[in-house]
């Protein structure tokens, strides 16, 4: 904390705070989280928002409710929520549906044809991640328009995470033809947000 009589959570000072990764992997803040969440001048919501009950599923309905409940105890607080890069997770629903209904969007194991698939330490052990493949276009589009898109309709922002690592068996030509893709796909997010 910062010294006592210090304007920390008034005026400039909290309008330009943020806290990253706010969010009990436990289940649903407390009332007092909440409240020290919406000090902020932004709420940088994580994905491990009720990850353990809801066994890494629902994160779009967890940060809806978290959103809610810290613009009702200070409606200037800005809510932001993250989205992967890179390696998307299974925590939002839309990502699970994508891997069902369309592996393509992911990088293929080439023994098996099949989304890789690796863990990635979370709360609730290894959960699934899968690294998406930025140079098939409709899997572009797919992360543009609806798991970022649709977040940045709702909330004030969305920041990125990422496993920054690369995926085992792709060979080092479609890792940097993916990338460059990525790259340019961020890039359009970024200019349509500012």
């Amino acid at each position: 904390p910062l010294p006592t009589g210090w304007p920390a959570y008034s005026g400039v000072i909290r309008d330009r705070s943020v806290v990253y990764f706010a969010g009990n992997a436990s289940g649903a803040d407390s009332p007092s989280e909440i409240t020290a969440e919406a000090r902020y001048g932004i709420a940088g919501l994580g994905w491990q928002l009720s990850n353990v009950p809801s066994n890494n599923s629902n994160l779009e309905h967890f940060e809806a409710a978290t959103a809610t409940a810290l613009k009702a105890a200070r409606p200037g607080v800005k809510v932001m929520v993250t989205r992967d890069t890179q390696v998307i997770g299974i925590f939002w629903n839309s990502t699970r549906a994508a891997l069902a209904s369309h592996p393509e969007y992911f990088l293929l194991d080439p023994k098996t044809g099949k989304p890789i698939v690796e863990p990635w330490g979370s709360p609730t052990k290894n959960t699934p991640k899968s690294w998406l493949n930025f140079t098939n276009p409709a899997a572009t589009a797919w992360w543009e328009e609806v798991f970022i898109g649709e977040a940045l309709a709702q909330y004030d922002g969305v920041y990125t995470d990422c496993a920054c690592e690369d995926p085992p068996g792709i060979d080092a030509a479609t890792l940097a033809a993916v990338r460059a893709a990525a790259q340019a796909s961020v890039d359009r997010v970024a200019q349509r947000a500012a």
